[in-house]
């Protein structure tokens, strides 16, 4: 088994499972339809990323290690609505803008310490996705700031 690849694609499984997350608190808050079906469209993406990445660690004889359980998050959920529900829409684009171009820039860094091909194009295609849900946010904040 590839211990160290299986680490690592582990990491980034949580990664994925963050992102999901913090999309799912976005597209709860949005009120715009057309960023709302967007972030839709990002969120489920990165779920079909986690699941590519985790049946590569399948693959590698490893398992995936989800996080679960909400330790905390009812309580974390309380304390930032109040501050979510005065973010507007265009700065929640902004934000995951951000959060897509941190996720990239983390799997652009990814070097794995098998030199495993089919786990680095697993990663660079992740990558690649990412760069998608950059330029969609990208036009969608263009298009706001113009109007």
């Amino acid at each position: 088994m590839h211990e160290r690849t299986v680490r690592e694609l582990n990491e980034i499984v949580k990664d994925e499972q963050r992102m999901i997350e913090a999309y799912a608190y976005m597209i709860e808050d949005t009120q715009e339809p057309e960023l709302k079906e967007e972030l839709r469209r990002i969120q489920e993406r990165h779920f079909q990323q986690l699941m590519a990445f985790s049946d590569r660690i399948y693959e590698l004889g490893g398992d995936a290690k989800f996080k679960v359980g909400a330790s905390g998050l009812d309580e974390d959920r309380r304390h930032y609505q109040d501050k979510r529900r005065d973010i507007t829409d265009l700065e929640r684009a902004r934000k995951a803008l951000t959060r897509e171009q941190q996720q990239t820039e983390r799997l652009s860094r990814f070097v794995l310490s098998d030199e495993d091909p089919s786990s680095l194009e697993l990663i660079k295609l992740a990558a690649n996705k990412n760069q998608h849900h950059i330029k969609a946010l990208e036009e969608y904040i263009q298009r706001r700031e113009r109007q």
